[in-house]
């Protein structure tokens, strides 16, 4: 980080012997962990998780950053995923490959390597062949397996001991997730503005890129722009009050969404009769069925 030099613990803070910086402050200073033109460049709903971050690492609050780097991971994975379901979904033909990943991922109730799994399988989608979002969901998922994400979400934050703030290891592994998160989001920033996040709202349309339009009181729906053509995000990513929200999980029985707002982490509920249609083809939802069966 910054001048290079090794990083010490002196009266219970990290510091560097030599400016006498403490770790979080040479992060900030440090454009290759922290790229502050991203917060105006990347779309909102990124550009507001990756502020966080920084906000939550400047107050030192450890255990927050930690459970933001989880998020961000989700985010990451999600929101390519969702876009991707929501082209499939709307659209007239769907293929049985594509159905199936779909109604698997309606019927369950996903964890982290569920999505992962979810964007690996759906970057063979032809739907999605000559689009960005092909790239988008290789890259993410490269990310994704390369750094051993999931892995470190499960032994991290589900399970194990809590690591104390004193443990070097616990900042090092911070120092290098973060490194780590801006280069990505600096690699992907231009296939993204390819596919702009859209808020259309009565006669107008607003282009949902920075931090300041994460949490807008703007009305309306979400939509995305790719090669040209304008795609409902309904019903997987929701504007809902202020806040830009994201399918969950379904409950059939009540025929509900929950749904998901990552910058507060807020929860609601949207009820929604689309997904029964589609989860009522016996061909589908048979083989859909057996395949979780396989995975089990």
């Amino acid at each position: 980080i910054s001048c290079g030099e090794e990083l010490v613990f002196f009266k219970g803070k990290l510091m560097c012997k030599s400016c006498n910086k403490e770790w979080n402050q040479l992060i900030v200073d440090d454009k290759e962990y922290y790229d502050i033109d991203l917060k105006d460049s990347m779309n909102a709903i990124f550009a507001f998780e990756y502020e966080k971050l920084f906000e939550l690492l400047r107050k030192q609050q450890i255990y927050g950053v930690l459970l933001q780097i989880k998020d961000i991971y989700e985010v990451m994975l999600k929101l390519p995923v969702l876009m991707t379901s929501a082209i499939i979904f709307n659209n007239n033909e769907i293929s049985e490959s594509d159905k199936v990943i779909l109604i698997n991922m309606i019927n369950g109730k996903n964890s982290m390597g569920d999505w992962n799994d979810f964007a690996s399988k759906l970057k063979k989608s032809m739907m999605i062949r000559n689009t960005p979002l092909f790239k988008i969901l290789k890259d993410t998922t490269s990310f994704i397996n390369s750094y051993n994400c999931i892995k470190w979400r499960n032994e991290t934050i589900g399970h194990g001991p809590t690591k104390e703030i004193e443990d070097d290891f616990l900042y090092t592994d911070i120092i290098e997730k973060i490194k780590c998160i801006t280069k990505f989001f600096k690699d992907t920033l231009d296939l993204y503005d390819q596919i702009p996040l859209l808020l259309k709202s009565e006669e107008q349309t607003y282009v949902l890129k920075g931090y300041d339009n994460a949490i807008t009181k703007k009305e309306g729906s979400l939509f995305v722009r790719i090669n040209d053509v304008i795609y409902n995000l309904d019903p997987f990513i929701y504007k809902v009050g202020d806040g830009l929200f994201f399918f969950d999980n379904y409950i059939a029985s009540k025929r509900y969404l929950d749904i998901i707002e990552y910058p507060r982490g807020k929860r609601d509920i949207k009820y929604t009769g689309k997904f029964e249609d589609f989860k009522d083809n016996d061909q589908f939802a048979s083989k859909a069925t057996d395949e979780l069966i396989a995975q089990t």
